[in-house]
């Protein structure tokens, strides 16, 4: 059948057609019985836009819900709204843990003032203090309280008080220019600051030499009224070389 005859036959409506064949010069009127042309005796995709007239499909001859979106071309749908956000999935598996840093490297020992000797530039302080009923000198003996000695041997001339303003001490030294709130002391000396005093003429620093001046010093305190209490009290400081 020439394609012209098939395009008008696809336009008809649903009722019976009389088809109309020219052969050989003869024309034959071929008549169709109504709904006998259906989807199954047409090809796939077969009829497009230009075997039907504009305006000629309304929606009564197409059955409800036959159409797809894939029929329209693309565009010619309006996108539908925007669907609820589904619900939050479950919690996935935790994760591998990670590999182990690398150890760091151990730091340098410490010096430890155990069986050594107090390190170079260290300045340690203690306090001192006498009381007693002295008939002649007294002398008090003070140790370090530390548990090294110092490096070097002390000498008397190392152990000495800080100027006072009462005179009590006989061996003053302007180089121990701390307090007693903070005493402090030059290199290789021990100085030695008043706190109180009682029945005092004289005070004096000397380094211990049975133990090389090493461990510790005494004072020598001489009362001013023999065999009444007489009382010393001071800070020191000492600072290694």
């Amino acid at each position: 059948m020439p394609s012209r005859l098939l395009r008008s036959v696809r336009s008809q409506p649903l009722g019976a057609l009389a088809l109309f064949v020219a052969l050989g010069g003869t024309s034959y009127a071929i008549t169709v019985p109504a709904n006998s042309i259906r989807a199954k005796q047409l090809a796939p995709n077969s009829v497009g836009a230009s075997e039907t007239a504009r305006n000629s499909v309304a929606t009564s001859e197409v059955r409800d819900f036959s159409l797809l979106a894939r029929d329209f071309r693309r565009g010619q749908l309006p996108a539908g709204p925007q669907g609820v956000p589904g619900q939050q999935g479950l919690q996935g598996p935790a994760g591998r843990d990670g590999t182990n840093g690398t150890n760091g490297t151990n730091g340098t020992n410490g010096t430890s003032p155990f069986g050594s000797t107090i390190p170079s530039g260290t300045t340690i302080t203690g306090i001192l203090h006498h009381a007693s009923d002295c008939t002649a000198d007294c002398e008090y003996g003070v140790s370090f309280f530390a548990p090294a000695p110092a490096s070097e041997n002390l000498s008397s001339s190392d152990v000495n008080f800080a100027t006072d303003v009462s005179a009590l001490s006989t061996d003053d030294d302007a180089t121990c220019t701390g307090t007693t709130a903070a005493p402090t002391a030059p290199a290789g000396k021990v100085c030695l600051y008043f706190f109180d005093q009682a029945n005092v003429a004289s005070v004096a620093g000397f380094a211990d030499a049975a133990a090389n001046g090493r461990f510790g010093f005494y004072v020598d305190i001489t009362p001013t009224s023999p065999g009444v209490e007489t009382r010393v009290t001071a800070v020191w400081a000492y600072t290694a070389p």
